[in-house]
């Protein structure tokens, strides 16, 4: 059985030759035909996965930290890694705070980092880029400072297992309770550990249900088998997370979200990102044709560039303001520049709110759920009155 120090050795030094650069990429490890992903954004890591027992180790992380969630688009497993993306969506629609995304993170690297520990011949290489990095951001990685208790934790559990000739793979095993013998003295006391013992429970499973540290729970383990009564079972993972057709609403109810400005690449963003979150969206570059299509379409909620050819936000929003169907949608304004005189300037002609236009993808997410919600369009949005512009 290999030491469970060389292999997390080998690992940290990786990572650390890794976050002396600012790469971009998957490590992927290899033993025994395993696979392990590490992937990495500008030289530090970021979310890490393995194919066995994927879905569980994902439904335990959120259960540990108490965060509920139900998928509500088809493709958000058509990108991997997908874990990654789903706390990135949560985040950025405010469900979720960073701290706590970072927390289920941690979470799956200590699984992760467990499963690596004890395996032989590793062999690694690198692979350059990977799909959901255009959506993430810096907070969303972890330095090697914050890694290096991880490690610890980790080199000192399977130290633990390997004293005890335990192999990690048990950890994903069921564990299923014997019948004790009725003559037992400690029968009562362990008929009632049956119904959490029932062989479709793992390690780890057992050890977030119980909010016992892995250690311990190590420790019951290898007592309950000296004495012969437990016996492990391979156990499969569970199914991939399906979307609730409920959840997935018809696309003419969906709100709708109109963005003026001429620039391709900042349409093209906003259309995309604005799709993922549930919104419709339409994005008009030329701004000399935006009222006859914004009449047309009735948008529940429009951005506006504030500097364009020929009609800029300025006097687009004015215009606005003189049809009465559109008194009362939220009319935000993007500049690059949120100085006095563009807020002053932006409340006089109607504005509803002014932001910093950013490619930050939460700080769009922030002014369009501030007066919409994904899930419906009442066409009633927060009134003119309301202005952020104090």
């Amino acid at each position: 059985m290999t030491p469970p120090t060389s292999t997390l050795n080998l690992l940290y030094s990786l990572i650390k030759k890794l976050g002396e650069t600012t790469a971009t990429g998957q490590l992927v490890l290899t033993a025994q035909n395993k696979r392990w992903y590490f992937f990495f954004y500008q030289g530090q890591l970021a979310h890490a996965t393995t194919q066995t027992h994927r879905v569980r180790r994902w439904y335990r992380a959120l259960r540990k930290h108490d965060h509920s969630w139900t998928p509500t688009e088809s493709d958000t497993f058509q990108r991997e890694p997908w874990e990654y993306r789903v706390l990135l969506q949560e985040y950025q629609q405010q469900k979720l705070h960073y701290s706590k995304a970072k927390a289920i993170l941690k979470t799956i690297f200590l699984e992760i980092l467990f499963s690596l520990s004890q395996a032989q011949d590793i062999t690694h290489k690198w692979i350059n880029g990977w799909s959901v990095e255009k959506y993430n951001q810096p907070e969303f990685t972890f330095e090697r400072s914050e890694l290096k208790p991880l490690f610890k934790e980790v080199k000192a559990l399977s130290e633990q297992w390997h004293s005890f000739n335990f192999f990690p793979s048990l950890s994903n095993q069921g564990i299923l309770l014997k019948t004790p013998p009725l003559c037992s003295a400690s029968s009562k006391s362990l008929l009632s550990l049956q119904p959490l013992l029932n062989g479709k429970r793992t390690f780890w499973d057992i050890v977030v249900k119980t909010k016992q540290s892995p250690t311990i729970f190590t420790r019951t383990l290898f007592y309950y088998l000296q004495q012969e009564l437990i016996q492990f079972k391979s156990l499969p993972d569970l199914p991939n997370p399906t979307v609730n057709k409920a959840c997935e609403l018809p696309q003419q109810h969906r709100p709708l979200v109109i963005c003026v400005d001429d620039s391709a690449n900042i349409c093209h963003e906003t259309e995309k990102y604005l799709t993922q979150l549930g919104y419709q969206c339409i994005c008009i570059q030329d701004s000399t044709q935006a009222l006859p299509i914004l009449l047309q379409h009735k948008p529940d909620l429009i951005l506006l560039d504030l500097v364009m050819p020929v009609v800029n936000g300025y006097e687009l929003c004015t215009h606005l303001r003189r049809v009465p169907h559109f008194k009362s949608i939220p009319v935000v304004l993007m500049t690059g520049n949120k100085s006095i005189i563009d807020r002053i300037r932006a409340k006089q002609v109607g504005a509803t709110e002014i932001i910093l236009k950013t490619t930050e993808k939460a700080v769009l997410a922030q002014a369009v759920n501030k007066y919409l919600r994904p899930s419906h369009s009442t066409n009633q949005a927060v009134p003119i009155l309301q202005y952020s512009l104090t």
